[in-house]
């Protein structure tokens, strides 16, 4: 399985206590925090006093990938992985996920099939490579491949109901009948869990029974799982009641970190309810709360929700903000 970024802070104790905090030190609580570009900075200074360095490049190459540096974050990676000196263990096969994922946000595919095939080869009860080999070739039409990686996924270990709705999303829109069958085997499963619920609600959703995934939603936010009160929400988005759909939303903000998706979601229903300063105000949250990674995208979303709702001086003023910053958009330019 992955290894979270905050696994690697414990490698932190087989080096000693020190009077003074080194650059290694503070970049791995940065990174822990989430504070990528500090982190990335205290990296690149523990790599030049060759402190720690199989740990402070794999460091540096999560903090690249966060801030969606992803050119940065191969070469990070790959030198983390040349420091392992040939040595295959469980942390250079969650670099190599990584690697990976870097790969296909390059849109790299090739080289990201390649990676999860030498993980797959180094162990082949990795489920974790062979569901993402599964789903990237899905998203390339190979539906033969794809098949046969999610049969031996569901083999190797006791499937869950998370890993039926991953294999379910990936064959929908490839093998109809193929997806089916699998999201009939997830509804079959148990369902004693917090997030189990979540997941058998998902599931009913995606097969239509919009009234049985509501009921599973509304157990699993009743638990206090922030993402269903989103599901919710989408729902009734769906079904026309936006003042339903837009209580669920701003219950789902309180609680929660949104994605930008979400957002984007979330603000062009209020547009539709009519909702001008509330979408205004979700604007400026989603930018002022976004991540590196995230804010060139909702940036851009504010001007387009801004031109929505007719705030065509605001919008130029955005795009003009914009356009400072990012020159190089050429979608932006026609905006502007």
């Amino acid at each position: 399985k992955r290894i979270a970024a905050w696994c690697i802070l414990t490698a932190v104790s087989l080096f000693g206590c020190q009077s003074k905090e080194s650059y290694f030190d503070k970049a791995q609580s940065q990174l822990e925090k989430s504070e990528y570009e500090d982190a990335l900075e205290n990296y690149n200074k523990a790599i030049m006093e060759d402190d720690n360095l199989a740990l402070s490049y794999r460091g540096a190459g999560i903090s690249a990938f966060m801030l969606a540096d992803y050119d940065k974050a191969e070469d990070y990676l790959l030198r983390a992985l040349k420091e392992s000196k040939g040595v295959v263990g469980e942390q250079e096969v969650d670099l190599s996920l990584y690697l990976a994922e870097t790969y296909i946000n390059k849109g790299e595919n090739d080289k990201a099939l390649e990676v999860y095939t030498n993980i797959i080869d180094f162990d082949s009860s990795n489920t974790d490579a062979r569901i993402c080999r599964g789903i990237l070739y899905a998203r390339e039409q190979d539906a033969e491949n794809a098949k046969k990686d999610f049969a031996e996924a569901v083999k190797q270990e006791d499937a869950s109901l998370g890993l039926y709705y991953q294999i379910y999303q990936a064959l929908a829109g490839l093998d109809s009948q193929e997806a089916d069958k699998y999201l009939k085997k997830g509804l079959e499963c148990k369902d004693d869990d917090m997030e189990s619920i979540y997941m058998k609600a998902c599931l009913y959703n995606a097969s239509g029974d919009t009234d049985t995934a509501l009921e599973y939603f509304n157990k699993s936010k009743s638990a206090g799982y922030a993402k269903a009160s989103f599901m919710i929400g989408k729902i009734y988005e769906n079904q026309g009641d936006l003042a339903a759909a837009i209580s669920n939303y701003d219950d789902y903000i309180k609680v929660s970190n949104v994605s930008a998706d979400e957002y984007v979601q979330i603000i062009n229903c209020r547009i539709n309810a009519g909702d001008k300063d509330g979408a205004k105000a979700d604007c400026e949250s989603a930018v002022s709360n976004a991540d590196a990674s995230q804010l060139k995208y909702l940036k851009f979303q504010q001007v387009i929700a801004l031109e929505k709702m007719g705030e065509f001086e605001e919008a130029k003023e955005k795009i003009v903000q914009y356009l400072s910053q990012y020159p190089d958009d050429e979608k932006a330019q026609h905006e502007s």
